[in-house]
């Protein structure tokens, strides 16, 4: 377990990220050693012009090997002891597919290393990239759960896009036939079929208006020609903008959402018949009480067996009995099935043992509540009041400094006076941080992100001022403004206190963190379209390339849009990807690719799963989650971390996290099914060796 994460997951990422180094399969082989001054004298265009390039550096010959090479050898490794241990032979299928990816990779690599490193031919295609994505979709969980949840509900998906698409191909056929004649010069000279002269122009032009890209642009010849040509066009626009493109977005997601509840219900589910079967055997043994309960001996048992699990956080004996006071609700001294249900909610609780105090073993009482609050003083500690006055003071001096520096103005303060003004903020930030490490430990104020942000700031501007007034460092003015940008972010701490900006930031954070599946899918499509681009279109894009003449492509400086390597590709494909579709590019690369079809299938292929599968996802979810944390606001009795005081001078955390609704829904069903049948009885009989346990 540990080697996976600490060796395996590392070289996987390792792996994926050396695509961005590795030399484009158009490009030559380059040197052993020596790495080239630029990308173009690697990757020359014809006729030696120039070209745009991601400016990230290629390595040679020798360090691409030896990285591909280790990598490949630890995964091999790794995948070899899986396949050989009993656990993995439960889940062969899994493991053999993985194995023959890793096979098929070291195939390809001792085949490019012949032929491109060693006999110095030029390789056109690899499938090392594709394997690197399957390895990063095998070696994290929810990368095979999102993708799962897409090819389940690919099927539907087809459903609505062959209606959308369909009608694009019936509505342009309709035009073809009826327009494809019709080249009179309209009132601005231009012919009034323009976009509609054959079939394959007519496909193109609706297509890009079903995109809604430079709609009404598609209209305008026909219209300015005829006014009712627009009642077609309304038509057209209203079946598939207003329709089918939402019919798209409702299906994908309500698909996508409800097979990711399905796998969640039956995940959850085993699990709670596992905890029901493993109370019932625990609880049989128990003839002292009518109710089937569990004693505090048997459940240091459960604990200790639940320790050998690299799942569950570890539980020291010494903080057992924090876990033993939360399950006991009723302070029984035993637990019953009700209180062992609520097992998977503590579980939820992130228990850490920090000292009581910081560096002063015993600080003074009037410190504690100067740091702490307390005492007196009930509301906000005196510390905090003081330090918020001093960052309200830093803000407004920093916006001064920020709009003297924009209005380039020089009656206001010089700029060694602003870096000394800097300097002394510096000080102050850096005497608070020690005050407040007096009285409270570094375990426990680095428990806190906003902390952390503060130490991390305050120890980077200080260590800025410091290199500033010495004397004997030169520190330039463009380092010096590139931490003022820093000391703006000072800003958020006092907006932190604002109730409503702590929600915006609680559902940003919340939003980037629940979203992981969703990110997964879009780095996918980007970087499966990227590699495949930059074998396609890789070299094809240069300045002296003169079938771009003319084109918006190139009239609209899009030329650095490119596929010359595998960075560019991914902004290309990005731009695309918000826009949801970039006419420019399209007609481009349909123009230098010698097959035009090959540009249209990637471009088409994209835009159906990159934008109206996997964008959409991610949009839905975003509101979905954004509506769910709305509801979790506005509920009562929300809970917050627990400190328990120990008697040797340390301090218990327990961060709530909250369980999953599902979860939540699964348990209470079980209680209510329970006392339906008899209070006594548990809903499960005890589960048969098919059926397994599962305590996590």
């Amino acid at each position: 377990m540990k080697f996976e994460y600490l060796v395996y997951k590392p070289m996987v990422c390792l792996l994926l990220m050396y695509t961005f180094v590795e030399a484009p399969m158009w490009c030559e082989n380059g040197h052993w050693l020596t790495f080239m001054e630029s990308p173009l004298k690697q990757c020359p265009f014809p006729g030696g012009s120039d070209g745009y390039f991601s400016r990230i550096p290629f390595l040679p010959k020798l360090y691409s090997s030896a990285i591909e090479g280790l990598c490949l050898l630890v995964i091999l490794i790794h995948n070899v002891f899986k396949m050989r241990s009993e656990r993995c032979a439960r889940i062969g299928k899994h493991n053999k597919t993985e194995m023959l990816v890793v096979i098929a990779m070291i195939v390809d690599f001792f085949v490019f290393f012949a032929l491109n490193y060693v006999i110095d031919y030029n390789v056109q295609f690899r499938i090392a990239g594709y394997g690197r994505l399957a390895l990063f979709c095998f070696a994290l969980e929810f990368m095979q759960k999102a993708l799962n949840n897409v090819y389940c509900m690919f099927k539907e998906f087809l459903n609505v896009a062959l209606l959308l698409f369909g009608t694009v191909v019936f509505f342009a056929w309709v035009a073809a036939m009826a327009l494809d004649d019709l080249d009179t010069l309209n009132k601005q000279d231009v012919p009034m079929n323009f976009g509609f002269e054959s079939l394959t122009n007519s496909l193109y032009t609706l297509f890009e208006a079903s995109t809604t890209q430079n709609f009404p642009g598609q209209m305008v010849p026909l219209f300015v020609y005829s006014r009712l040509s627009f009642l077609p066009f309304f038509v057209f626009m209203v079946l598939t903008v207003m329709i089918f493109l939402n019919v798209v977005l409702a299906v994908v997601y309500d698909r996508y959402s409800s097979n990711s509840t399905d796998a969640m219900e039956k995940f959850f589910g085993n699990r709670c018949k596992g905890l029901a079967a493993a109370f019932y055997r625990m609880a049989s043994s128990t003839g002292g009480s009518a109710e089937p309960v569990i004693e505090k001996p048997d459940f240091e048992r459960l604990v200790e067996c639940l320790n050998q699990s690299p799942v569950i956080q570890y539980v020291s004996k010494r903080d057992l009995s924090v876990y033993w006071d939360t399950l006991d609700e009723d302070k029984s001294g035993n637990i019953d099935a009700k209180e062992f249900y609520t097992l998977c909610d503590i579980l939820q609780y992130s228990f850490s043992r920090v000292p009581d105090n910081g560096f002063l073993s015993d600080p003074p009482i009037w410190l504690k509540e100067f740091v702490r609050g307390g005492g007196k003083d009930k509301g906000v500690p005196m510390l905090e009041r003081i330090m918020y006055w001093v960052l309200a003071i830093n803000s407004i001096l920093v916006i001064v400094e920020s709009l003297q520096d924009l209005g380039n103005l020089e009656f206001i303060l010089s700029e060694n006076a602003w870096s000394t003004l800097e300097f002394v903020f510096s000080i102050f930030y850096v005497i608070e941080i020690m005050v407040r490490l007096s009285v409270i430990s570094w375990e426990e104020v680095m428990s806190s992100t906003v902390s952390v942000f503060d130490f991390v700031t305050t120890a980077v501007l200080f260590t800025v001022g410091v290199l500033w007034a010495y004397p004997g460092i030169y520190v330039s003015s463009d380092i010096l403004r590139l931490f003022s940008i820093l000391r703006l972010l000072r800003l958020l701490r006092l907006l932190s206190k604002i109730e409503r900006f702590q929600f915006i930031c609680g559902c940003i954070w919340g939003m980037l963190c629940g979203s992981s599946e969703q990110m997964g899918l879009l780095f996918f499509a980007l970087y499966a379209w990227a590699y495949t681009g930059v074998m396609v279109f890789g070299g094809l894009v240069y300045d002296n390339n003169e079938l771009l003449d003319g084109t918006d492509y190139r009239d609209s400086g899009f030329d650095i849009f490119n596929f010359n390597d595998i960075g560019l590709g991914l902004v290309s494909l990005f731009a695309n990807l918000i826009t949801g579709f970039v006419p420019e590019f399209y007609g481009a690369f349909c123009i230098i690719e010698p097959y035009p079809f090959v540009g249209a299938i990637f471009w088409g292929s994209f835009y159906a799963i990159g934008v109206l599968i996997i964008f959409n996802v991610f949009a839905s979810f975003i509101i979905d989650l954004f509506l769910e944390l709305m509801k979790d606001e506005n509920e009562e009795g929300k809970e917050s971390p627990e400190l328990t005081n120990d008697n040797d001078g340390m301090k218990v955390m327990a961060n709530f996290r909250r369980s999953n609704p599902i979860y939540e829904e699964l348990f209470q069903k079980e209680i209510d099914l329970q006392t339906a049948e008899d209070d006594t009885v548990l809903a499960y009989s005890p589960a048969s060796e098919d059926d397994g346990i599962e305590l996590t």
